[in-house]
Protein backbone atom coordinates (compact mmCIF):
# COMPACT_ATOMS: atom_id res chain seq x y z
CA UNK A 1 0.00 0.00 0.00
CA UNK A 2 1.42 3.51 -1.35
CA UNK A 3 1.24 6.05 1.20
CA UNK A 4 -1.31 9.12 -0.07
CA UNK A 5 0.32 11.13 -2.44
CA UNK A 6 0.88 14.93 -1.12
CA UNK A 7 -1.50 16.81 -3.51
CA UNK A 8 -4.30 14.78 -2.71
CA UNK A 9 -3.34 14.89 0.59
CA UNK A 10 -3.26 18.86 0.78
CA UNK A 11 -6.52 18.84 -1.03
CA UNK A 12 -7.68 16.15 1.79
CA UNK A 13 -6.19 18.30 4.98
CA UNK A 14 -7.17 22.26 3.24
CA UNK A 15 -10.84 20.26 2.91
CA UNK A 16 -11.18 19.29 6.22
CA UNK A 17 -9.88 22.56 7.59
CA UNK A 18 -12.34 24.90 6.10
CA UNK A 19 -14.99 22.72 7.14
CA UNK A 20 -13.68 23.37 10.51
CA UNK A 21 -13.60 27.25 9.95
CA UNK A 22 -17.07 26.47 8.77
CA UNK A 23 -18.73 24.67 11.37
CA UNK A 24 -16.71 26.04 14.33
CA UNK A 25 -15.11 23.03 15.78
CA UNK A 26 -12.72 20.20 14.23
CA UNK A 27 -14.68 16.38 14.09
CA UNK A 28 -12.30 14.46 16.05
CA UNK A 29 -10.48 11.49 13.86
CA UNK A 30 -11.81 8.82 15.51
CA UNK A 31 -15.67 10.20 14.78
CA UNK A 32 -14.49 10.98 11.42
CA UNK A 33 -12.94 6.78 10.93
CA UNK A 34 -16.46 5.37 12.71
CA UNK A 35 -18.55 7.51 10.47
CA UNK A 36 -16.68 5.86 7.46
CA UNK A 37 -16.45 2.11 8.93
CA UNK A 38 -20.13 2.54 9.56
CA UNK A 39 -21.18 4.48 6.80
CA UNK A 40 -22.25 0.62 4.75
CA UNK A 41 -25.10 -1.50 6.57
CA UNK A 42 -23.04 -4.96 6.81
CA UNK A 43 -20.09 -3.51 8.94
CA UNK A 44 -22.75 -2.22 11.22
CA UNK A 45 -24.39 -5.36 11.45
CA UNK A 46 -21.21 -7.27 11.43
CA UNK A 47 -20.30 -5.28 14.64
CA UNK A 48 -22.94 -5.71 16.54
CA UNK A 49 -22.88 -9.54 16.38
CA UNK A 50 -19.57 -9.20 17.72
CA UNK A 51 -20.51 -7.36 20.52
CA UNK A 52 -22.92 -9.77 21.44
CA UNK A 53 -20.63 -12.56 21.22
CA UNK A 54 -18.29 -10.63 23.36
CA UNK A 55 -20.97 -9.32 26.07
CA UNK A 56 -21.69 -13.40 26.05
CA UNK A 57 -17.75 -14.68 26.89
CA UNK A 58 -17.61 -11.47 29.44
CA UNK A 59 -21.17 -12.68 31.14
CA UNK A 60 -20.94 -16.39 30.81
CA UNK A 61 -20.46 -16.71 34.60
CA UNK A 62 -23.54 -14.55 35.17
CA UNK A 63 -26.15 -15.13 32.46
CA UNK A 64 -25.79 -18.80 31.51
CA UNK A 65 -29.07 -20.70 32.62
CA UNK A 66 -26.54 -24.24 33.44
CA UNK A 67 -23.18 -25.06 34.51
CA UNK A 68 -21.42 -25.85 31.61
CA UNK A 69 -19.32 -28.80 32.40
CA UNK A 70 -21.71 -30.58 34.81
CA UNK A 71 -23.06 -33.47 32.88
CA UNK A 72 -27.36 -34.11 33.36
CA UNK A 73 -27.57 -37.99 32.05
CA UNK A 74 -31.54 -38.05 32.92
CA UNK A 75 -31.26 -35.16 30.00
CA UNK A 76 -28.92 -36.15 27.55
CA UNK A 77 -29.36 -35.16 23.74
CA UNK A 78 -33.11 -32.84 24.86
CA UNK A 79 -33.95 -31.20 21.70
CA UNK A 80 -34.48 -27.20 22.07
CA UNK A 81 -36.75 -26.43 24.50
CA UNK A 82 -37.88 -23.59 27.40
CA UNK A 83 -35.78 -25.03 29.81
CA UNK A 84 -32.78 -25.77 27.39
CA UNK A 85 -33.06 -23.03 24.43
CA UNK A 86 -30.40 -24.87 22.23
CA UNK A 87 -31.43 -28.37 23.61
CA UNK A 88 -28.69 -30.69 25.71
CA UNK A 89 -25.40 -32.62 24.23
CA UNK A 90 -24.53 -36.20 24.88
CA UNK A 91 -24.67 -36.50 28.78
CA UNK A 92 -27.31 -33.86 29.53
CA UNK A 93 -24.78 -30.41 29.14
CA UNK A 94 -26.97 -27.43 28.63
CA UNK A 95 -25.95 -26.44 25.21
CA UNK A 96 -26.38 -22.58 25.55
CA UNK A 97 -24.16 -22.40 28.41
CA UNK A 98 -21.26 -24.25 26.76
CA UNK A 99 -21.40 -22.01 24.04
CA UNK A 100 -21.31 -19.16 25.94
CA UNK A 101 -18.27 -20.32 27.59
CA UNK A 102 -16.98 -21.61 24.43
CA UNK A 103 -17.00 -17.98 23.14
CA UNK A 104 -13.81 -16.96 25.66
CA UNK A 105 -11.72 -19.93 24.07
CA UNK A 106 -12.55 -18.43 20.55
CA UNK A 107 -11.52 -14.74 21.85
CA UNK A 108 -8.51 -16.30 23.49
CA UNK A 109 -7.97 -17.87 19.72
CA UNK A 110 -7.89 -14.87 18.52
CA UNK A 111 -5.46 -12.22 21.10
CA UNK A 112 -2.44 -15.03 21.76
CA UNK A 113 -1.87 -15.78 17.83
CA UNK A 114 -2.23 -12.25 16.95
CA UNK A 115 0.15 -11.34 19.46
CA UNK A 116 2.45 -13.77 18.57
CA UNK A 117 2.72 -12.74 15.12
CA UNK A 118 2.36 -9.07 15.04
CA UNK A 119 5.30 -8.90 17.89
CA UNK A 120 7.88 -11.19 16.14
CA UNK A 121 6.44 -11.11 12.32
CA UNK A 122 6.30 -7.22 12.17
CA UNK A 123 9.89 -6.41 13.35
CA UNK A 124 11.04 -9.41 11.10
CA UNK A 125 9.59 -8.14 8.23
CA UNK A 126 10.40 -4.38 9.01
CA UNK A 127 14.46 -5.45 9.51
CA UNK A 128 14.31 -7.34 6.48
CA UNK A 129 12.54 -4.94 3.67
CA UNK A 130 15.20 -1.90 5.28
CA UNK A 131 18.46 -3.73 5.72
CA UNK A 132 18.44 -5.90 2.71
CA UNK A 133 21.38 -7.59 1.80
CA UNK A 134 22.67 -11.24 3.39
CA UNK A 135 19.80 -10.28 6.67
CA UNK A 136 17.15 -10.03 4.29
CA UNK A 137 18.24 -13.52 2.28
CA UNK A 138 18.84 -15.27 5.57
CA UNK A 139 15.25 -13.89 7.21
CA UNK A 140 13.44 -14.38 3.85
CA UNK A 141 14.48 -18.14 3.16
CA UNK A 142 13.58 -19.20 6.58
CA UNK A 143 10.18 -18.32 6.27
CA UNK A 144 9.66 -19.52 2.44
CA UNK A 145 10.59 -23.05 4.09
CA UNK A 146 7.30 -22.39 6.73
CA UNK A 147 5.16 -21.16 3.67
CA UNK A 148 6.38 -24.47 1.49
CA UNK A 149 4.13 -26.24 3.72
CA UNK A 150 0.59 -26.44 4.22
CA UNK A 151 -1.13 -24.23 7.07
CA UNK A 152 -3.10 -26.26 8.39
CA UNK A 153 -0.82 -29.13 8.15
CA UNK A 154 1.94 -27.39 9.91
CA UNK A 155 -0.41 -25.77 12.81
CA UNK A 156 -1.31 -29.84 13.39
CA UNK A 157 2.43 -30.86 13.27
CA UNK A 158 3.70 -28.25 15.69
CA UNK A 159 0.89 -28.50 17.81
CA UNK A 160 1.21 -32.50 18.17
CA UNK A 161 4.97 -31.45 18.88
CA UNK A 162 3.99 -29.45 22.12
CA UNK A 163 0.95 -31.35 23.54
CA UNK A 164 -2.68 -31.58 23.42
CA UNK A 165 -3.55 -27.91 25.29
CA UNK A 166 -5.07 -24.93 24.49
CA UNK A 167 -2.55 -22.64 24.82
CA UNK A 168 0.46 -25.56 22.98
CA UNK A 169 -2.37 -24.92 20.23
CA UNK A 170 -2.58 -21.32 20.26
CA UNK A 171 0.84 -20.75 20.28
CA UNK A 172 1.36 -23.28 17.41
CA UNK A 173 -0.94 -20.93 15.28
CA UNK A 174 0.94 -18.17 16.06
CA UNK A 175 4.28 -19.42 15.08
CA UNK A 176 2.31 -20.53 11.71
CA UNK A 177 1.04 -17.00 11.62
CA UNK A 178 4.38 -15.21 11.47
CA UNK A 179 5.81 -15.98 8.21
CA UNK A 180 2.98 -14.60 5.94
CA UNK A 181 2.89 -11.55 8.21
CA UNK A 182 6.51 -11.20 7.69
CA UNK A 183 6.47 -11.42 3.95
CA UNK A 184 3.78 -8.79 3.96
CA UNK A 185 5.55 -6.51 6.24
CA UNK A 186 8.58 -6.93 4.35
CA UNK A 187 6.82 -6.02 0.64
CA UNK A 188 5.09 -2.91 2.08
CA UNK A 189 8.53 -1.61 3.79
CA UNK A 190 10.45 -2.24 0.67
CA UNK A 191 7.71 -0.11 -1.33
CA UNK A 192 7.85 2.40 1.36
CA UNK A 193 11.46 3.06 1.52
CA UNK A 194 11.70 4.19 -2.32
CA UNK A 195 9.30 7.13 -1.74
CA UNK A 196 10.64 10.51 -1.47
CA UNK A 197 9.83 10.90 2.15
CA UNK A 198 12.68 7.91 3.38
CA UNK A 199 14.59 9.32 1.05
CA UNK A 200 14.77 12.85 2.24
CA UNK A 201 14.86 11.47 6.19
CA UNK A 202 18.29 9.31 4.52
CA UNK A 203 19.50 12.39 3.34
CA UNK A 204 18.93 14.14 6.47
CA UNK A 205 20.89 12.20 8.38
CA UNK A 206 18.17 9.48 9.94
CA UNK A 207 19.20 6.23 11.01
CA UNK A 208 17.67 3.05 9.57
CA UNK A 209 16.12 2.69 13.04
CA UNK A 210 14.30 6.35 13.04
CA UNK A 211 13.54 5.91 8.94
CA UNK A 212 11.86 2.15 10.18
CA UNK A 213 9.97 3.43 13.31
CA UNK A 214 8.83 6.91 12.63
CA UNK A 215 8.48 7.46 8.76
CA UNK A 216 7.19 3.68 6.97
CA UNK A 217 6.34 2.12 9.96
CA UNK A 218 3.49 4.42 10.71
CA UNK A 219 2.65 4.55 7.04
CA UNK A 220 2.24 0.43 6.60
CA UNK A 221 -0.23 0.45 9.61
CA UNK A 222 -3.39 0.51 7.97
CA UNK A 223 -2.81 -2.18 5.60
CA UNK A 224 -1.14 -4.62 8.58
CA UNK A 225 -4.39 -3.70 10.46
CA UNK A 226 -6.60 -4.56 7.32
CA UNK A 227 -4.63 -7.99 7.00
CA UNK A 228 -4.94 -8.94 10.80
CA UNK A 229 -8.49 -8.50 10.89
CA UNK A 230 -9.07 -10.49 8.24
CA UNK A 231 -6.94 -13.70 9.66
CA UNK A 232 -8.69 -13.37 12.43
CA UNK A 233 -11.76 -15.74 11.17
CA UNK A 234 -8.39 -17.91 10.22
CA UNK A 235 -6.99 -18.18 13.57
CA UNK A 236 -10.54 -19.10 15.00
CA UNK A 237 -11.12 -21.84 12.53
CA UNK A 238 -7.66 -23.18 13.12
CA UNK A 239 -8.76 -23.47 16.44
CA UNK A 240 -11.71 -25.45 15.82
CA UNK A 241 -10.18 -27.72 13.61
CA UNK A 242 -7.70 -28.20 16.56
CA UNK A 243 -10.06 -29.02 19.28
CA UNK A 244 -12.45 -31.22 17.03
CA UNK A 245 -8.97 -33.31 16.44
CA UNK A 246 -8.47 -32.88 20.31
CA UNK A 247 -5.11 -31.19 20.21
CA UNK A 248 -6.81 -27.99 21.49
CA UNK A 249 -9.23 -27.70 24.69
CA UNK A 250 -9.44 -30.65 26.72
CA UNK A 251 -12.49 -32.10 27.68
CA UNK A 252 -15.24 -31.46 29.82
CA UNK A 253 -13.72 -27.62 29.06
CA UNK A 254 -16.36 -26.25 26.73
CA UNK A 255 -14.87 -25.45 22.77
CA UNK A 256 -17.10 -24.56 19.83
CA UNK A 257 -14.76 -27.15 17.81
CA UNK A 258 -14.73 -29.74 20.30
CA UNK A 259 -18.81 -29.16 20.49
CA UNK A 260 -18.90 -30.10 16.86
CA UNK A 261 -16.59 -33.29 17.10
CA UNK A 262 -19.05 -34.69 19.67
CA UNK A 263 -21.54 -33.97 18.08
CA UNK A 264 -20.30 -35.30 14.90
CA UNK A 265 -21.63 -38.68 15.73
CA UNK A 266 -25.02 -37.93 16.52
CA UNK A 267 -26.13 -35.87 13.01
CA UNK A 268 -28.81 -37.76 12.68
CA UNK A 269 -30.47 -38.65 15.95
CA UNK A 270 -29.30 -34.96 17.73
CA UNK A 271 -28.20 -33.07 14.97
CA UNK A 272 -28.36 -29.48 17.04
CA UNK A 273 -25.49 -30.93 18.93
CA UNK A 274 -23.25 -29.72 16.26
CA UNK A 275 -25.22 -27.52 14.06
CA UNK A 276 -25.40 -24.94 17.11
CA UNK A 277 -22.17 -24.46 17.64
CA UNK A 278 -20.71 -25.05 14.01
CA UNK A 279 -23.37 -21.82 13.20
CA UNK A 280 -21.74 -20.05 16.23
CA UNK A 281 -18.49 -20.23 14.39
CA UNK A 282 -19.89 -19.53 11.02
CA UNK A 283 -21.96 -16.55 11.75
CA UNK A 284 -18.28 -14.72 14.49
CA UNK A 285 -16.04 -15.70 11.24
CA UNK A 286 -18.45 -14.14 8.95
CA UNK A 287 -18.82 -11.48 10.79
CA UNK A 288 -15.43 -10.56 11.17
CA UNK A 289 -14.46 -10.50 7.74
CA UNK A 290 -17.30 -8.44 7.21
CA UNK A 291 -16.26 -6.29 9.60
CA UNK A 292 -12.46 -6.53 8.04
CA UNK A 293 -13.49 -5.63 4.54
CA UNK A 294 -15.63 -2.54 6.22
CA UNK A 295 -12.33 -1.25 7.80
CA UNK A 296 -9.82 -2.12 4.81
CA UNK A 297 -12.56 0.54 2.78
CA UNK A 298 -12.11 2.78 6.03
CA UNK A 299 -8.53 3.15 5.88
CA UNK A 300 -8.07 3.03 2.39
CA UNK A 301 -6.37 6.55 1.03
CA UNK A 302 -8.08 6.72 -2.06
CA UNK A 303 -11.30 6.04 -1.04
CA UNK A 304 -11.39 8.03 1.78
CA UNK A 305 -10.67 10.98 0.08
CA UNK A 306 -13.06 10.81 -2.22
Amino acid sequence: MRPVDSARHSASVAGYASTSKDSGSAPHVFVLFARRLFARPLPRFAFAVLMLVILGALLAPWISPFDPIKPDFSAARQAPSSTHPLGTDDIGRDILSRILFGARVSLMAALLPLSISIFVGVPLGLLSGLLKGWPDEIMMRFLDALLAFPRIVLIISIAGLLGPSLVNALVAIGIVGIAPLARLTRGLTLSASEEDYVTAARALGSSNWRIMIAHIFPNITAAIIVTVSLDVGGIILAEATLSFLGLGIQPPNPSWGSMVAVGNRYLQTAPWISLVPGTAIFVTVMSINLLGDGLRDALDPYLRNR
